[in-house]
C-alpha cells in the first residue's frame, strides 16, 4: 500500500506485507539481517526488539537512514506462525512524515494482523 500521490520509488510512504513460505529454513535473526543487508540507504540500526504478531514470537527492527539527501525511517516486523512460513511487514517513510503520519497508521495496521498455522 503506497500513499496516494507517491511511489516507492519517491520514497513512499508505503506499508507492504510478505506472507508465505521461504525457500530454505532461516531465523527470525536470518531474516532480519538478510532485509537490513538489502536496504540501499545509508543506514543506522536505531531499535531491534522482540514482540508478538497474534501471539506468535516476531522481531521489529528499525532502520533510519538516508538517499539522495532525503532523511528516511524503515520498520520491519517478522514473525513466524509456523516452522516453515514467516509473515513480513515494512513501513516506509521520509522521517518527518513516520512519526506523526505512519507510524500510527503502520501500529493500529500491525495490531489488527490475524495468523493462522498453515493447514
Amino acid at each position: 500500500m503506497i500513499a496516494p500521490g507517491t511511489s516507492l520509488e519517491d520514497g513512499g510512504p508505503a506499508v507492504l506485507i510478505f506472507a508465505g513460505r521461504p525457500e530454505v529454513f532461516i531465523t527470525l535473526d536470518e531474516a532480519a539481517a538478510a532485509f537490513i543487508a538489502a536496504v540501499v540507504l545509508d543506514i543506522q540500526i536505531m531499535e531491534r526488539s522482540k514482540l508478538t504478531v497474534d501471539g506468535y514470537p516476531g522481531l521489529a527492527v528499525e532502520l533510519r537512514g538516508r538517499a539522495e539527501g532525503e532523511n528516511y525511517v524503515v520498520r520491519a516486523i517478522f514473525a513466524r506462525p509456523s516452522e516453515t512460513h514467516f509473515f513480513v511487514m515494512v513501513g516506509l517513510a521520509p522521517a518527518d512524515r513516520w512519526e506523526n503520519e505512519l507510524m500510527p497508521w503502520f501500529e493500529d495496521m500491525l495490531a489488527s494482523i490475524t495468523l493462522s498455522e498453515p493447514e
